[in-house]
C-alpha cells in the first residue's frame, strides 16, 4: 500500500497505531478502502469500551490466500472483550475482499483465479500482473 495511505491511516487512527506508523499493513492499495472500513469499525469498538482504549490495535494486516487478513492485538487483555457486532463486521469485510481487486479496488470479475499466488484481482490487473512478470 502506497506509503501516503499509510500515512492518512496512522493519523486518522492514532490509537490503532501506537507507533505513528502503519507499518503493519501489508496489501494492495485497492483494499485501502476495506482497511479504512475496518480502522472505523475498531475506532466505534474503543469508543464503546473505553477498556480496549491503549490497548488495541492492528498486529499485522495481509494478504493470506487471496483475501485481507485483519488481525488485532489485545496486548494482555482476556476474555470476550470486541463486541459480536465487530467480529462479524471485520469477518464480512474479509469476505468481501475475495471480490475487491486488490490492485485497483474493482469489484468487477474479481478472481483468485490463475496459476501461482492466489490473489484476487480484476481482469485488468491480472493481465497487467502476467505482463509485467514476462517482461522480468
Amino acid at each position: 500500500m502506497k506509503d501516503e495511505y499509510l500515512r492518512q491511516l496512522a493519523r486518522e487512527f492514532p490509537d490503532q497505531f501506537p507507533d505513528g506508523q502503519a507499518y503493519s499493513i501489508n496489501v494492495g492499495d485497492g483494499w485501502y478502502g476495506l482497511v479504512r472500513e475496518a480502522c472505523v469499525k475498531l475506532q466505534h469498538e474503543l469508543i464503546d469500551n473505553p477498556k480496549l482504549r491503549g490497548r488495541t490495535s492492528w498486529f499485522q494486516i495481509k494478504e493470506k490466500f487471496g483475501g485481507i487478513r485483519l488481525n488485532y492485538d489485545l496486548r494482555g487483555l482476556s476474555g470476550p472483550m470486541l463486541s459480536n457486532s465487530f467480529l462479524d463486521a471485520i469477518s464480512e469485510i474479509e469476505r468481501r475482499s475475495f471480490k475487491t481487486c486488490e490492485d485497483c479496488g474493482s469489484c468487477e470479475a474479481v478472481t483468485t483465479e490463475g496459476p501461482g499466488w492466489l490473489r484476487s484481482l480484476c481482469p485488468k490487473c491480472r493481465e497487467e500482473m502476467w505482463a509485467r512478470r514476462s517482461r522480468r
